[in-house]
């Protein structure tokens, strides 16, 4: 695809998501075009990391991945990518992606991410529409929750976009 395509700087594809003994749980695409990507950048992270191809003179041209970022170096790497190019997700399952049990680190990640969008809020739309529903989210943490919410809302959270 970027043999063919040399204004892409990123592509994934999309997952079959598995439980921790390998069982599949259900399958996932990402957005696909570059104009959704770009939509909902803020929102998540649009690739698996693992799924990625990217262009090597981008990926050096803009420092590589971030190590003082700690749970959201790929999609702050994606963000400084897209500044050079186009994003696309090709429509097949291509990784099986294990569902991390909660992290309980996740308030961490929540400032991480709110803290790096901020950068790049004049080169992708929604920004503040997205800052605001992350820290929400960020806030949702500190509440208690059932263990079957969280799991629904997780499952929630990547089946939501599922195209068949």
């Amino acid at each position: 695809f970027l043999e063919k395509n040399p204004n892409y700087v990123v592509t994934g594809t999309g997952a079959i998501i598995i439980d921790l003994k390998g069982n599949e749980l259900y399958r996932f695409l990402n957005e696909e075009r570059d104009e959704k990507i770009r939509e909902r950048i803020f929102f998540r992270n649009p690739f698996f990391a693992s799924s990625t191809l990217f262009r090597r003179n981008i990926f050096e041209k803009v420092g590589g991945y971030d190590e003082n970022l700690k749970g959201a170096e790929d999609w702050d790497l994606w963000l400084r990518m897209g500044k050079y190019g186009k994003f696309y997700n090709l429509p097949f399952y291509g990784i099986k992606y294990r569902l991390p049990p909660l992290n309980p680190h996740r308030f961490i990640n929540m400032r991480q991410v709110l803290k790096f969008t901020k950068k790049y809020r004049y080169d992708y739309p929604h920004y503040y529409r997205s800052r605001l529903i992350n820290w929400l989210k960020m806030c949702y943490t500190f509440f208690p929750k059932p263990s079957f919410l969280e799991n629904w809302l997780l499952r929630w959270r990547y089946t939501k976009n599922i195209k068949a």
